[in-house]
């Protein structure tokens, strides 16, 4: 059996889960996730930012009173981070997306709503310094939005929801989108 380099617990008075973890250009790890040990409300998305033995540099909850929950966080090229999940907004959840400095302080904050129940699940830089977003939404169809670099987005695409794979490659600006059904319908503009 193989013996970690190093193992650690970190832990609230209530419930939280881990769903993303990235390597940092400075060898340390970015974690994010769910919880409801701190925060705003009952369930916030959280960004945590660990050295590379694991010790925690700082640790940031981000949402408001409603349900709110990242699925990645990622290092970006000035230095900071961006993280995708979802919020509720009182009837329905929508994508939402927190750009921050490399302490964890929002940059800016925006939630995207197209057909109701959306989530994102990933977010990658692009070449011009916006980001590319993948989710769904309630209705299981793919959406995939393109932001500028504060986040502005004017519509998505959307297309039945089996997704296999996706990938965006910044050297070339190419999207390679793998699903079991690749018929995409018309883009949706932003609500």
């Amino acid at each position: 059996a193989m013996t970690p380099t190093w193992s650690r617990t970190y832990d609230g008075p209530a419930i939280d889960s881990l769903r993303s973890v990235q390597q940092t250009a400075d060898g340390g790890y970015l974690v994010a996730g769910h919880t409801t040990s701190f925060g705003q409300g009952s369930h916030d998305g959280f960004m945590m930012k660990l050295d590379a033995s694991g010790n925690i540099s700082w640790y940031r909850a981000y949402g408001d009173a409603n349900y709110n929950s990242f699925h990645q966080a990622r290092q970006t090229s000035d230095g900071g981070y961006i993280a995708v999940g979802k919020t509720f907004n009182g009837a329905n959840t929508d994508i939402m997306v927190i750009k921050t400095s490399s302490t964890g302080i929002v940059n800016w904050s925006k939630s995207y709503d197209y057909l109701g129940n959306e989530e994102g699940y990933s977010a990658s830089q692009t070449s011009d310094g916006g980001y590319i977003i993948s989710g769904k939404n309630g209705s299981g169809f793919l959406t995939i939005l393109k932001t500028d670099a504060n986040g502005n987005a004017g519509t998505c695409n959307t297309g039945t929801f089996s997704p296999i794979g996706f990938s965006y490659s910044p050297s070339s600006g190419a999207i390679s989108l793998s699903t079991s059904n690749s018929n995409l319908v018309n883009p949706i503009p932003a609500q």
